[in-house]
């Protein structure tokens, strides 16, 4: 028995949807080919976790650049600022027999003078 009238549907994907497929599947592919040539490293447990402990930080400051991004106030200097920022902390915190908010207080001035 063979049906004359059947029709398939197409699968459609919304265009919404297709530069996050895209993106994806490079996803995907990557993660495959550096398995495959590493699988010690990319199957490793360790290798995630210190991925999501470091990433918050530069979540955080890329959520700050999204909305000074939108505002029309973008800044090009914000990486320069905050590795000043962090290197006075640092030499701040090491000169000060490690006294955390004299360097804390140091290194907000800093950034402060350097926004003015």
């Amino acid at each position: 028995m063979a049906i004359d009238n059947a029709t398939v549907k197409k699968f459609v994907v919304p265009d919404r949807f297709k530069p996050v497929l895209g993106a994806s599947g490079f996803y995907i592919l990557m993660m495959s080919v550096f398995i495959y040539f590493a699988p010690s490293v990319f199957l490793n447990i360790g290798m995630f976790t210190a991925v999501f402990l470091s990433l918050p930080l530069y979540m955080i400051m890329g959520l700050a650049l999204v909305f000074v991004t939108v505002s029309g106030e973008i800044d090009l200097s914000f990486p320069s600022i905050l590795a000043l920022t962090g290197l006075i902390f640092s030499l701040t915190l090491k000169a000060t027999d490690f006294n955390f908010w004299l360097a804390f207080l140091a290194s907000l001035i800093t950034g402060v003078a350097c926004g003015l």
